[in-house]
């Protein structure tokens, strides 16, 4: 994995920890609702 997919895989990570479920405010990536990110070139 080159350098630029793997800052591109934690500025995605950063935001996504951004999105909060309402009903328990608590962010999906707590939940571990995303396991995973797949980049394509």
């Amino acid at each position: 994995m080159t350098q630029d997919i793997k800052q591109l895989r934690v500025k995605i990570f950063d935001k996504l920890s951004e999105i909060v479920d309402p009903e328990i405010n608590t962010s999906i990536t707590e939940l571990e609702l995303i396991d995973d990110v797949d980049i394509e070139d």
